[in-house]
C-alpha cells in the first residue's frame, strides 16, 4: 500500500512541474552548407517577426493545461542573424539599403509548441513557419512559406532544456530548408 502511495505521490510531483512558467533560450543551430552561389551580389534583407502570438505555448497536455512557454528575446532579431548568417555561406553579402539590388523578406509566422500524449511518452513539439519574398529590382517576385516540426518524446512534462531543444530544432530545421531552395538562391544570384 505504502508503495502505491509512494508512486502516486511520485507522479502527482512530477506533473505539478508542468505549471511551471519557461522562458526559452532561442539559439537556432543551422546547418548551412558553404557554396559561392551569390558571388557576392548584394541582398536587401529585412525581418518581420510577423506571429499572431507571441507566447509560444503551454505545458502539459489538453487535460491538464500548464506553465506558459516564452522567451523575453527579440526573435526579429534573431532571425535575422541567422538569414545573415546563412546569406553569406551562399556567397550572398546582406545589407540594410540597396535600392538597385534583389530584396529578402523573411516573416516569422509562426513559432509554436504543443504536446502530443502516448500511452508510455508524451511528445514534445516544436513547430516553426517562415515565408520568404524575394523581390528583383524589375519587379519580378519568389514568394514561399518553409514549414517544420521537431518532436522528442519524453516519459514526463518536458523539461527547459528539452523544451529549447524542439522549439530551435523547428526553427533551425525550417531556416535550413531556405538555404536548401535552389530556385531561391538562383533567383536572388541573378
Amino acid at each position: 500500500m505504502l508503495k502505491k502511495i509512494g508512486l502516486l505521490l511520485l507522479i502527482l510531483s512530477l506533473g505539478g512541474c508542468a505549471y511551471i512558467d519557461q522562458n526559452l533560450c532561442i539559439e537556432p543551430q543551422l546547418q548551412v552548407a558553404d557554396a559561392n552561389i551569390g558571388q557576392g551580389k548584394k541582398v536587401v534583407l529585412k525581418v518581420i517577426d510577423d506571429r499572431d502570438e507571441q507566447l509560444i505555448g503551454k505545458r502539459g497536455n489538453q487535460f491538464v493545461p500548464g506553465g506558459k512557454i516564452s522567451t523575453k528575446q527579440d526573435l526579429a532579431e534573431i532571425l535575422e542573424k541567422s538569414m545573415v548568417d546563412g546569406l553569406r555561406k551562399k556567397g550572398f553579402d546582406p545589407v540594410k539599403n540597396d535600392e538597385l539590388g534583389n530584396s529578402l523578406k523573411v516573416e516569422l509566422r509562426s513559432l509554436e509548441y504543443n504536446t502530443s500524449m502516448g500511452l508510455w511518452t508524451g511528445g514534445n513539439i516544436g513547430t516553426s513557419v517562415v515565408k520568404i519574398t524575394a523581390t528583383q529590382p524589375s519587379g519580378k517576385n519568389y514568394e514561399k512559406t518553409y514549414r517544420s516540426q521537431k518532436e522528442i518524446r519524453t516519459a514526463f512534462v518536458g523539461s527547459q532544456e528539452t523544451n529549447a531543444k524542439v522549439i530551435n530544432g523547428a526553427l533551425a530545421n525550417t531556416l535550413d530548408k531556405v538555404f536548401e531552395d535552389r530556385e531561391l538562391l538562383d533567383f536572388l544570384a541573378e
